[in-house]
């Protein structure tokens, strides 16, 4: 079953494994760590590297953390994790840093990630509503809100503005929002209707 507590999402690039970032999250109650993958290069040395990553994290991290993916993510990927004690991977977020959605890589995508890693908690980075609507027709565990206030690929509107509209229309799916959020303004977010927010590294 998808975690039921998480209220925090912190991205972290893999090289900043040695500031322990994703280990303190992973070890937060209401938190979780995020590994991001997004912007890994898929060579055969990259590979191996990225194996001896997600292994270390398992032996280090005694708690769940998760990992962020692009849409058009190698297939291989999902090889290299079944070569890995993966039980510790609890969560699954699929964005793209620049584009807008793309359905047919989405869906390719969310199938491979509920093959091969059954049970896990499955999210989706959004920036409009019509991304929000694809996310939900492909059964997701729930969204990340990607407003105008940060980040690579931002919606046209802020993050609040887009949470509002979005919690009209969740359907059960877990909300999140992340652009421009910070220790002091995670409360409103929650207090608006978001499920949790997302602090980056």
């Amino acid at each position: 079953m998808p975690p039921a507590r998480t209220t925090f999402l912190f991205y972290s690039h893999p090289l900043h494994l040695e500031q322990e970032s994703i280990r303190d999250a992973c070890n937060h109650p209401w938190a979780s760590g995020i590994a991001n993958l997004v912007f890994f290069r898929w060579s055969e040395d990259a590979r191996g590297h990225l194996v001896r990553y997600l292994e270390q994290l398992f032996r280090s991290t005694p708690a769940s953390f998760g990992i962020r993916l692009p849409q058009d993510v190698d297939p291989k990927l999902f090889e290299l994790l079944s070569r890995t004690r993966c039980r510790q991977l609890e969560t699954v977020v699929l964005t793209d840093p620049f584009r807008p959605l793309d359905t047919r890589l989405l869906t390719r995508t969310v199938h491979m990630v509920r093959a091969a890693l059954p049970g896990r908690q499955l999210l989706v980075e959004v920036a409009d509503l019509d991304e929000f609507a694809l996310a939900r027709e492909l059964a997701v565990d729930g969204v990340v809100l990607l407003g105008s206030d940060g980040g690579l690929r931002r919606s046209r509107h802020s993050t609040l503005i887009l949470l509002q509209a979005v919690l009209q229309r969740r359907d059960g799916l877990k909300v999140f929002a992340k652009g421009g959020i910070g220790i002091g303004s995670a409360a409103g977010f929650l207090a608006a209707g978001a499920d949790g927010v997302v602090f980056e590294s």
